[in-house]
């Protein structure tokens, strides 16, 4: 028993460790478009914002718009999310139809520019994010444009 929980005290304190030692770039913060085509159509968009704090907003697979908050971070390579909630809006009605929360995450950072943030995700996956705005907002405008 004694074992376990001291197994456990140390993977807290690493953790505890890690969340610590997150870093918010500046060169993160602003708005930003999820693209598979070079930034020509945006899939959903990232809005990071210096305290930490994220909204993002995307269509679910219901083809509703699907809103999403959280807290980001970056620990070393990687890019976090924890924190994260999500709102789902029927398309038609714009009446909630769905909410809840989702586990925390990391992404590999392969490449942060100032206009594209490259990343792995965890089924190794790279995906892209293009800029479009040094000020991030809570605004679901511009209207995603592709899947």
């Amino acid at each position: 028993m004694r074992g376990v929980l001291g197994g456990l005290a140390l993977i807290w304190g690493i953790w505890s460790g890690l969340a610590g030692a997150q870093q918010h770039p500046a060169r993160m913060v602003g708005k930003w478009c999820e693209s598979d085509d070079g930034g020509e159509s945006c899939s959903g968009y990232t809005s990071y914002f210096p305290d930490g704090s994220a909204y993002a907003y995307t269509t679910s697979v219901e083809g509703n718009r699907l809103e999403i908050v959280g807290m980001w971070g970056h620990i070393g390579r990687y890019s976090c999310f924890t924190h994260i909630a999500f709102e789902e809006y029927d398309e038609n009605t714009n009446l909630l139809v769905n909410w809840g929360s989702r586990r925390d995450f990391c992404n590999k950072i392969i490449g942060l520019g100032l206009s594209e943030f490259v990343y792995e995700d965890y089924e190794g996956e790279r995906h892209s994010i293009y800029r479009l705005s040094d000020t991030p907002d809570r605004s679901v405008w511009p209207p995603v444009s592709g899947e």
